[in-house]
């Protein structure tokens, strides 16, 4: 839903940043395909695959489609462009924010978005260029 009433932020907006701190924060990312743990800031330029047993805390930006299934356990924000299809019993801390549509198989599993301010925080202060003197909520 692309409607002036139904919004869709971009990753400076969500972050409260201009836009050449977030892209310089993206270019020197701590990592770029997916491994575990998978801490810091993550830019993945195309489709990404999560499978059991990775854990992080972070960032994880996704230019392309997200497909998770199993286990696994972030605190912070993932953002998604594409699409994202999930399985499994995911247990994320913070925020998701999908661009595209979201698939999430509860059949064979439970998964848990909790939304936490704190969390997201805690999680990029260290990667984060500024310091924050006052936020909105979005």
């Amino acid at each position: 839903d692309d409607s002036a009433t139904n919004p869709f932020y971009t990753l400076p907006e969500v972050l409260g940043l201009p836009d050449n701190d977030v892209a310089d924060m993206l270019a020197d990312a701590d990592n770029t395909t997916v491994v575990t743990p998978l801490n810091g800031i993550t830019r993945i330029d195309g489709d990404a695959m999560i499978m059991a047993g990775l854990v992080g805390e972070g960032l994880l930006y996704v230019k392309g489609d997200l497909k998770a299934s199993g286990d696994f356990y972030y605190t912070g924000l993932i953002y998604v462009e594409g699409d994202v299809f999930m399985s499994g019993d995911p247990w994320i801390l913070g925020s998701m924010i999908v661009r595209g549509t979201s698939d999430f198989n509860f059949s064979s599993g439970n998964a848990a978005i909790l939304y936490s301010e704190d969390a997201i925080r805690r999680a990029l202060q260290d990667a984060m260029p500024t310091i924050v003197l006052s936020w909105r909520e979005l």
